[in-house]
């Protein structure tokens, strides 16, 4: 699987995982909110799929409601009003319904007022009612033509909006598009819809979960005055929207809808709303489906995630946490100040259950509280092990940063600056507590001279602070800079330059320290120019022996392939000129090794550095020595990536290195045995790594990197010992890093260089 599969099975497993918990938790509270009784738009399940609207328990509410309200209005008594039969209209192209107010109710009667409705009524803050009159109630309601309606009492028409007179003869002269029909006498009601009764009092007993809750039961009866009141209604099958704006009122304009119409819309998006969430569902375990898929994929995005995560400062994680905790805190006060008063915090099990209700019943605080604790969980199982990364250490490493463009001796001073401002500012507080507590004392009746001894001693004590410091800020700047300029003379050591002497004082602190480095300088020096007369003169040697040794050598494989070219020559002497041959050519590969090695010690070796993939040069050295591998007793096992591995090198110098390495596998590795090439990177550097068996006991504490060094004195295979030692040289002058491992009868030999960055 190539990288960018990788990635996008990655992506889309947490994308699954993290949509199917969404839709699945959004799915799940409104679920819980369904059990609870608590649906969309406060409308149950039943009555949002239902087909007719008039089956449906807001419907009965609504047809209960206006009759309450009728009733009120035929006995001529202010109607308990709670804005379910109409709207309130408010200035600014705003409509308050009354029973959704939770401000102030004061401010609203004032409204109501202004509007031009009459109230009158107590407001109490308990059961938070008000009431207006029937006749503003009628004005308010009787252009809606859903709601056919004719009030009576004792006989005589009191209120009514039929103005066609469809009510005077009961249900017999309703037009078709009216189907339900209800009349209340003489304390009981009945109930016609599509020309069918409709049995309203079942078994004549009232209770709290009765189909109809309208007076006429056994249990649910009317005073002697309203069984005087008559109220019939007609309901429209498919309501229309009646809406009636005003805009001659002094505050604004207005307008006021249709109870009926919204009942009806509510009902639909009710149902629009449970659909939604049924969706919801569906794609939620879809999704869910999509991730157990491919959940293997999922942890390559936590660990991504955790990459993130770890980048943030820990300081902003704990303020995450005090928010989450704060705001569910602050949502617990807020629910028991508003519903439940301050002085209800001793009925902790009556206010816990729908406390919690009300947090856990919203799906966005769920999946806040359960997202926060994923991603700290998710952080700390991939960061537990890695150091936290904090506002405070990255502040401090800003300002060791920026210390690090000063010379040290500014250092010094800017590290003593913090000590001085700390002081300043503890006197100044000191001066002002002194200050305030001695007002207080004077203030409270204390003595003046008190007060003024109280102020002079810290007056006096910050002049001494002052002084001492500002004598000790004097003092460190010289001693700073007298360290500064023996810092500075240990880089002029470091980088090379052992001529130049520093002078300080003999008074000072860091004379003795001084004549130390300079007596080191001058050791230095001395056996700097020692050793370089040395190594030149060693290279000198071995040029000029190799150039003397080449040319007799020249002549000797000259004369030995003369010598093979004559004919008639006894057996014996040719396999004289064999053995020269072999040895001659032995010969003159060593002095070239030692040559080249030399340079490479000298620094003076020419290499050709340039971008070049490692695992192709190792492809082609095996390529190369093919048929040597072959003929060997040996199994070579190459793990080389097929992606390119840049890196800066010499390849004609590394390809020595590597056919070097696999030539002393060859010939040293135990018969049978297997010789393992491995290239592996990480986002820093390449290692290529060369192991095998040895044949004989390997000696643990030989440098096999040392020339003419071989691992068993005794052998006579016709090796030199260079092998190593060049490719340790090559390798360190093409940049790299050369290492040997020796364990038991294993050896390893790594060679390992930094990647090239894209």
């Amino acid at each position: 699987m190539d990288i960018k599969s990788k990635k996008c099975k990655v992506i889309a497993a947490w994308a699954a995982f993290f949509l199917s918990i969404c839709l699945l938790v959004e799915s799940g509270v409104a679920t819980l909110n369904v059990l609870s009784g608590n649906g969309p738009r406060g409308v149950g399940v039943k009555d949002a799929f239902s087909s007719d609207y008039e089956d449906t328990k807001e419907f009965r509410r609504f047809v209960s409601d206006y009759l309450d309200t009728f009733l009120s209005m035929a006995t001529g008594g202010p109607v308990n009003w709670y804005g379910r039969y109409g709207d309130v209209a408010y200035s600014d192209d705003t409509t308050w319904n009354i029973g959704d107010i939770e401000n102030t109710a004061t401010a609203v009667v004032e409204e109501i007022a202004e509007q031009g409705w009459d109230y009158s009524g107590d407001y109490s803050e308990d059961d938070w009612e008000y009431t207006v009159s029937p006749k503003k109630v009628h004005a308010s309601i009787k252009n809606d033509k859903n709601l056919l309606y004719d009030i009576r009492y004792d006989g005589k028409s009191v209120y009514t909006n039929d103005d066609e007179g469809f009510l005077k003869n009961g249900e017999k002269d309703l037009p078709s598009d009216y189907n339900f029909y209800l009349s209340f006498a003489d304390g009981k009601a009945s109930v016609v819809k599509d020309k069918k009764a409709v049995d309203v009092y079942g078994d004549d007993l009232y209770r709290e979960d009765s189909k109809w809750q309208i007076p006429g039961y056994k249990n649910y009866t009317v005073d002697d005055k309203t069984k005087k009141a008559e109220v019939r209604m007609a309901v429209r099958k498919t309501p229309v929207n009646y809406v009636q704006g005003n805009y001659s009122s002094d505050s604004g304009s207005y307008y006021g809808t249709s109870s009926l119409y919204d009942t009806v819309r509510n009902l639909n998006q009710a149902k629009n709303a449970y659909v939604a969430q049924i969706v919801k569902f569906i794609v939620g375990l879809i999704l869910l489906g999509i991730y157990l898929a491919l959940r293997k994929y999922k942890k390559d995005g936590d660990r991504a995630i955790a990459v993130c995560t770890g980048k943030i400062w820990m300081e902003c994680k704990a303020g995450l946490v005090i928010l989450v905790i704060a705001g569910g805190i602050a949502g617990l006060n807020n629910y028991i100040d508003i519903y439940y008063g301050w002085g209800y915090y001793e009925y902790a099990a009556e206010v816990l259950y729908p406390m919690m209700y009300s947090l856990f019943a919203n799906p966005i605080l769920v999946l806040v509280f359960f997202w926060t604790l994923y991603l700290f969980v998710n952080d700390y199982r991939y960061n537990k092990k890695k150091p936290g990364k904090t506002l405070v250490k990255d502040i401090q490493k800003l300002l060791q940063t920026r210390n690090m463009e000063y010379p040290f001796q500014k250092k010094m001073i800017r590290k003593f600056s913090p000590v001085m401002i700390s002081g300043i500012i503890l006197s100044v507080i000191a001066a002002l507590a002194c200050f305030v507590t001695g007002y207080y004392l004077y203030d409270d009746g204390g003595s003046f001279g008190v007060v003024l001894l109280l102020v002079a001693l810290v007056v006096l004590v910050i002049v001494l602070l002052v002084g001492m410091m500002k004598q000790y800020a004097s003092d460190n700047q010289v001693f700073a800079s007298e360290i500064g300029r023996l810092v500075d003379q240990i880089t002029k050591v470091h980088d090379g330059n052992m001529t130049d002497k520093l002078k300080v004082p003999e008074d000072s602190d860091l004379y003795e320290a001084v004549q130390q480095l300079n007596d080191i300088q001058s050791g230095m020096d001395t056996a700097l120019s020692e050793r370089m007369k040395s190594e030149r003169m060693k290279v000198e040697l071995v040029s000029n022996v190799s150039h003397d040794i080449k040319t007799p050598l020249t002549s000797i494989i000259s004369y030995v392939d003369l010598m093979k070219q004559e004919e008639n020559l006894p057996e014996e002497v040719k396999d004289y000129i064999r053995i020269l041959d072999i040895k001659s050519q032995r010969l003159k590969s060593m002095v070239q090794d030692v040559f080249e090695i030399s340079k490479a010690a000298s620094k003076q070796l020419p290499v050709d550095l340039e971008d070049l993939d490692l695992g192709k040069l190792l492809r082609q050295t095996l390529a190369d020595m093919e048929e040597q591998i072959e003929e060997s007793s040996v199994t070579v096992k190459a793990q080389i990536p097929a992606d390119a591995v840049m890196i800066h090198a010499d390849g004609s110098r590394l390809y020595r290195v590597f056919q070097n390495l696999l030539q002393n596998a060859l010939k040293y590795s135990l018969n049978g045995s297997r010789v393992f090439i491995t290239l592996k990177t990480d986002s820093k550097s390449a290692k290529t790594t060369v192991k095998n068996i040895s044949q004989d006991e390997i000696p643990s504490e030989i440098d096999f990197t040392e020339r003419f060094v071989r691992g068993d004195e005794s052998r006579t295979d016709g090796g030199s010992g260079l092998g190593l030692s060049i490719a340790r040289s090559f390798t360190e002058a093409c940049g790299g890093v050369f290492g040997i491992e020796v364990d038991a009868d294993l050896f390893v030999v790594t060679v390992e260089f930094p990647i090239l960055q894209d």
